[in-house]
């Protein structure tokens, strides 16, 4: 069955829809574990390798890759990808290295030292994560190369277009036997330690943000309790006592600045300490212009000012606390404390060293109060630059930051951290605000990933490694079968005695080694056989040929004998009508014997020619015809001394009939030329030519002479000419017609035109 060869728009056609399944495959990416993904594009690629030519399959390769940039922000995988193409593809076409093999061989001594160059000293990337990726891709590169292989093997086994090796195909099975398993476990491992950690990350959180909000909740629980006991205190005290009871809380309390008793027209009336750092007296001070005071003079309940950067001493955010006087229901002044954050910000200190997590601890109107971020600023809105926040559950998200330029995703990743936001109750309308960097865990884990996936590209290697040692085994007495038995029938045929088979403890292969045998045993009986019915044969030949031989000689023989005899006869003709001719006194007598001779000679030529060549099948009508006509004009021109003869006669064979007619016809019309031609003894010439024409066998014969030419009454003479009438029959028995007409000078040209029919085998009779 023959296959139609493939158009330039269909391989057109074919190369578009593999660049664009490699875009497919490079955007379908396999998540392996972290924000470590397989890409299948390659797969794509290293087909373009195996059916195109390299200059393609690099464009392909460079267009598949292209997507890398998107997905990964950065070009430099592109030029590993193309590195890979233009590597594997001279490897596998010029040298003839395995696909497999040569894809190993790219990422061990040029792969990974690129991905080490551009990802390590020209993206600053650390060592283990450069070392991870360089495993990565090469574990990735290699197996792509093990399913594009699988892929054009299975094509081009089911159409039969193409010849694979036994041993590529062994060689692709037993690396995938090491690879599928040991990747398979090292993805399983890998995301089971990825989500892990990732449970520990948000357990710690959400256990750290319980804490803490418990914690600050307390913290101003324990302050509304103190400054609620004064509140209480100071509607059966008097000033002077609640002055040294505010004295007494201040002093107790390091987290209570300022204490101060504001009766209902909002006038200090007891305050600790009494005077400001300024010297002036904190009591009478009018405090009636705090926000705080109508909501709490309405709701008779305590309530916690906005925080506010203290004026006094170092700039820190303070609180004030104040719970209502209440006499007999009704509102009759406050006390008030002026809270520091000290205490809350040491805390935050000791929990953000031990866990390595960031606080923060935000107003109601989401201003920061404190926080361990050092680049945050206090009593300003939360910051975190571009990036974007992913919820995962339970109140816990991921924030990663936006895409940097010339920045792999994985340092985006190494750079994010995981979220909770918890809301304080009572009295405050605060956000507890926990963020766990992913960086340290990243480290750690992307330490146990290298191991994997270092111990699994070393498993890999030695696999394939064992896999080219086992491949080369397994087939290495079917490659010794198959040169043995490749020229088997010409060392039977020569004889050749010892035949080393090949040994094996393969049971197929000791039973194709078997048939061999056996078909080589029966391949020697049967040429043992045909040689001695050869040398049977080559006896009955020689001796049937020696007869042969000896008959054709004898035959030969004869016929040279018949020839000269004929030629003798003639010759004895010709005298005989010469003898008689020189008797006769009548003038027409003469004239008529003389043309007889001329005849008679011209056979008797033919039969000399024969006879000298000893050929006597054909004859070469142009030397028969040379021979003849120089001849005739030799005996008949004897008076016309001024008279040329040209000569100009291609080589033709033909056979003893056709040179017989065309030497007779020729005799005559050299005879015509020099009766009629120059009757006046004139110079001229007479010219013979034997032209090939057109067609292979179409030839014609023309004689011509620059005579006096055709008289007037030349068709009246022609039908009474015995000659003429005589030439026309011979021209008709060679295929032939005779023209006659005025040459182009002077003169007269007969031509005919005839088919020269080749000789036939001359038949010997038994």
């Amino acid at each position: 069955m023959s296959v139609k060869p493939v158009t330039p728009l269909l391989r057109a056609v074919f190369f578009m829809l593999l660049v664009l399944a490699g875009l497919v495959g490079n955007y379908l990416k396999f998540p392996l574990f972290l924000n470590i993904d397989f890409i299948f594009g390659s797969i794509f690629t290293l087909l373009a390798v195996q059916i195109f030519r390299l200059r393609y399959s690099i464009l392909a390769g460079a267009l598949i890759a292209s997507y890398t940039f998107v997905l990964w922000n950065h070009p430099y995988f592109l030029l590993v990808s193309t590195l890979e193409v233009l590597v594997v593809g001279v490897l596998f076409h010029r040298y003839k290295v395995g696909l497999v093999l040569a894809d190993a061989l790219f990422w061990v001594f040029v792969g990974m030292p690129t991905v080490y160059l551009t990802y390590h000293v020209l993206m600053s990337v650390p060592e283990t994560s450069t070392t991870l990726v360089m495993c990565k891709a090469s574990i990735n590169g290699i197996a792509n190369a093990l399913v594009a292989r699988f892929v054009y093997t299975l094509v081009a086994l089911r159409c039969n277009k193409s010849r694979v090796e036994y041993r590529d195909i062994t060689y692709n099975l037993l690396a995938v036997f090491a690879l599928v398993p040991a990747l398979a476990i090292g993805v399983v491992n890998g995301r089971d330690d990825f989500s892990v950690t990732d449970q520990n990350i948000r357990a710690e959180l959400l256990e750290n943000s319980q804490q803490l909000t418990k914690k600050i909740s307390i913290w101003l629980q324990n302050r509304a309790a103190s400054i609620t006991y004064l509140a209480g205190r100071g509607v059966t005290h008097s000033p002077v006592q609640m002055q040294s009871m505010l004295e007494q809380a201040n002093e107790s309390d390091i987290n209570i600045l300022r204490a101060g008793l504001i009766n209902r027209d909002g006038i200090s009336v007891a305050f600790s300490p009494t005077v400001d750092d300024s010297g002036h007296s904190n009591i009478g001070r009018d405090f009636s212009d705090r926000p705080y005071i109508a909501a709490m003079r309405q709701s008779l309940q305590p309530v916690l000012s906005e925080v506010v950067m203290s004026k006094v001493g170092r700039p820190t955010p303070t609180v004030i606390f104040a719970a209502p006087v209440v006499k007999q229901g009704d509102y009759a002044g406050y006390v008030a404390g002026v809270l520091s954050l000290d205490q809350l910000g040491e805390m935050f200190e000791k929990s953000s060293t031990f866990h390595s997590m960031h606080f923060t601890l935000l107003d109601k109107n989401s201003n920061v109060i404190i926080t361990s971020v050092p680049d945050q600023k206090l009593m300003a809105p939360l910051q975190r630059g571009a990036g974007s926040l992913t919820p995962l559950g339970d109140g816990v998200g991921q924030w990663v930051p936006a895409n940097l330029a010339g920045a792999p995703i994985m340092e985006r990743w190494k750079s994010s951290y995981y979220v909770i936001e918890s809301p304080i109750e009572k009295y405050a309308e605060w956000k507890l605000v926990l963020e766990q960097p992913v960086a340290p865990f990243q480290k750690v884990l992307f330490e146990r990933y290298t191991k994997s996936l270092t111990l699994l590209l070393v498993i890999l290697l030695v696999a394939l490694t064992l896999a080219e040692l086992i491949s080369r085994r397994s087939i290495r007495s079917l490659i010794t079968l198959t040169s043995m038995t490749q020229a088997l029938p010409s060392r039977l045929l020569a004889n050749e005695s010892t035949i080393d088979w090949p040994k094996t403890s393969v049971n197929e292969v000791l039973q194709l080694v078997a048939n061999f045998k056996e078909m080589a045993q029966s391949l020697t009986a049967q040429f043992k056989t045909i040689n001695q019915s050869n040398e049977l044969l080559e006896t009955r030949v020689r001796e049937r040929t020696s007869a042969l031989n000896a008959s054709l000689k004898d035959k030969e023989a004869l016929l040279k004998e018949v020839h000269h005899r004929v030629k003798n006869n003639m010759q004895v003709i010709t005298s005989l009508l010469r003898l008689e001719s020189r008797r006769s006194t009548v003038a027409d007598t003469k004239v008529v014997l003389g043309d007889m001779q001329a005849r008679i000679r011209a056979m008797a030529l033919l039969h000399e020619l024969l006879y000298r060549t000893g050929t006597f099948a054909s004859v070469d009508l142009g030397k028969y015809l040379s021979q003849l006509s120089t001849q005739a004009f030799q005996n008949q021109a004897m008076n016309l001394r001024s008279v040329q003869l040209v000569l100009n006669l291609g080589s033709v064979p033909v056979g003893m009939d056709q040179a017989v007619t065309c030497g007779l016809l020729v005799n005559e019309l050299i005879s015509n030329c020099l009766k009629h031609g120059f009757p006046a003894h004139d110079q001229g010439l007479v010219s013979i030519d034997l032209i090939r024409l057109d067609d292979a066998n179409l030839w014609s014969l023309r004689v011509s002479d620059t005579g006096v030419g055709l008289p007037g009454n030349f068709e009246e003479k022609r039908k009474e000419s015995l000659g003429l009438q005589l030439v026309s029959d011979l021209a008709r028995q060679i295929g032939g017609e005779l023209e006659i007409a005025p040459n182009s000078d002077k003169g007269v040209v007969f031509i005919v035109n005839f088919r020269a029919v080749e000789p036939n085998p001359l038949q010997m009779p038994d």
